[in-house]
């Protein structure tokens, strides 16, 4: 039986990617989760094996600082508290850049090894961290940090690569990508698939929002969050036929302003939102929809290279899909035919026309399709390559 100590630079609660991971290593391995911003009901996600370390996350000038320069260092203060365990762990599992500074420290005071989980390219997500729009002074200042933080960060993890033991990220365009940028190989794919097996109870949508027996319900899942095209699928609906509905699933600090959109352009009784969800039942809300909307403007590589968790949430609930023409998206759906591209993310009449397209299609053909996609991309398939890195 190993011992693993897991760093998370967030809430667990809403990372199913993490969740996941954490069950698989607990089932016949000790694990302690270190994340921030945790909750006294977390608990009931795991088994016995997992034990739970939150912490507030930072705040005050320092660590704003930090946070918008050398970023990579502000999860430093996870190395005393898991240092002071007084356990020796086999693995420190650092979930993304911000984590694997403090996981390579811990390694140097301990000996284990480290795993470090790419989630994405981060260096490449940083010019999410900042407004599109600004005054020009606050532009300017935006422009600077970024410029310190992308630069530093690349430098700071091309070091770090070089000691760490085992390299994972969620696709094949990923792995490609940091083969090539840092020279790194045997790089591992474990992608973000809900199992296969899972029982998900199917949500009401009709019943909840008195939607018509007749009406086509589109979804989106996710945070809402920018680089989503929220904006531009809302203000599609304008355009859409009248018997077309969205619901919008999850929250995010966009909330409130994609509520004043739909406002503002009278969607009020088209567009529905649910709140935040548990990520344990996406697949139970997807399953209430008739096709699910998953689109990547191009903002940055990390962005047009990945694969969403909402792709593999819609394929599990054979919901026919509209995506957006990504290398990941296109790589699968050349194997399984799963629903339409949009080319253009920022162009809301164009999302409107695959919307309205794909109401008046029969749908049954996709829907096969999900359900043999799901054959292979799932997390009992995932995790294997996981258990073979721990053993």
């Amino acid at each position: 039986m190993k011992h693993i100590a897991v760093l998370l630079n967030g809430p667990i609660v809403t990372d199913s990617r993490v969740i996941r991971e954490i069950r698989t290593m607990s089932q016949a391995n000790l694990v302690d989760l270190f994340y921030v911003d945790g909750s006294d009901s977390d608990k009931s996600i795991f088994n016995e094996n997992v034990r739970l370390f939150s912490f507030a996350k930072p705040e005050g000038f320092k660590y704003k600082l930090i946070r918008n320069t050398c970023f990579y260092n502000e999860f430093l203060f996870f190395v005393p508290e898991v240092i002071k365990q007084g356990v020796k762990y086999d693995y420190i599992w650092a979930n993304d850049l911000p984590d694997l500074k403090p996981a390579l420290q811990i390694k140097r005071k301990t000996g284990s090894k480290v795993i470090y989980d790419s989630h994405e390219i981060f260096i490449e997500t940083l010019n999410q961290c900042f407004p599109e729009k600004a005054v020009i002074y606050k532009q300017l200042l935006y422009k600077l940090c970024l410029f310190i933080m992308q630069t530093f960060g690349r430098m700071a993890e091309k070091k770090m690569l070089g000691s760490v033991d085992e390299f994972v990220t969620t696709c094949e365009s990923y792995k490609i990508f940091f083969a090539a940028k840092y020279k790194v190989h045997n790089v591992n794919i474990v992608m973000n698939c809900p199992m296969l097996n899972y029982k998900n109870a199917r949500y009401d949508y009709r019943k909840k929002y008195g939607i018509p027996k007749d009406g086509f319900i589109v979804t989106f899942q996710g945070k809402l969050i920018p680089a989503r095209a929220l904006e531009q699928i809302i203000k599609s609906f304008k355009y859409v036929n009248n018997n077309i509905y969205l619901i919008i699933v999850g929250d995010g600090f966009l909330e409130n302003k994609l509520k004043n959109i739909v406002l503002e352009n009278s969607l009020s009784d088209k567009i529905f939102f649910t709140g935040r969800i548990s990520s344990s039942d996406m697949v139970g809300y997807a399953l209430g929809a008739d096709v699910g909307i998953n689109l990547q403007p191009n903002v940055n590589l990390s962005k047009y290279y990945g694969s969403t968790n909402k792709f593999f949430e819609y394929m599990h609930a054979a919901l026919p899909m509209i995506v957006s023409d990504t290398p990941e998206n296109k790589l699968i759906m050349a194997k399984y035919d799963m629903g339409i591209f949009v080319s253009n993310c920022n162009d809301s009449q164009k999302i409107a026309e695959a919307i309205n397209k794909m109401s008046q299609m029969d749908l049954s053909r996709y829907k096969e399709n999900c359900k043999k996609a799901a054959e292979e991309y799932n997390w009992e398939n995932q995790e294997k390559v996981m258990l073979n890195l721990i053993k």
